[in-house]
């Protein structure tokens, strides 16, 4: 696994997994999406890291992954006229792109 490799495939599938929850706010999406990885890169690095060395598990790795959905803060989202509820759904969706997207690179 190489990080520089992976995390285009996270950034990507985040995005997606973004636009796709949010429907007709896709750009705003994206915009939120990307922040919220630029923000939670180092702790997605070291998860990640320590998930391929067996330090922690698939459970572990996908329960650090949704605890950073705090960082997800989704301003442009939210500027948009975003319920909660819906803010919500886009920050499930990236989260569970990021973990489906490192279990499959990983195999562990």
């Amino acid at each position: 696994m190489n990080w520089n490799t992976l995390w285009p495939l996270i950034e990507q599938a985040a995005i997606d997994a973004a636009k796709t929850a949010a429907q007709q706010f896709a750009a705003q999406a994206a915009t939120d999406a990307k922040a919220f990885l630029k923000t939670a890169a180092a702790s997605l690095l070291k998860y990640t890291t320590q998930l391929k060395a067996n330090d922690i598990t698939q459970d572990e790795f996908a329960d650090l992954v949704n605890g950073l959905k705090d960082l997800a803060t989704m301003n442009a989202l939210t500027e948009a006229g975003l319920a909660e509820v819906a803010l919500e759904a886009v920050r499930n969706a990236v989260t569970d792109a990021v973990i489906q997207v490192v279990l499959d690179a990983v195999k562990v």
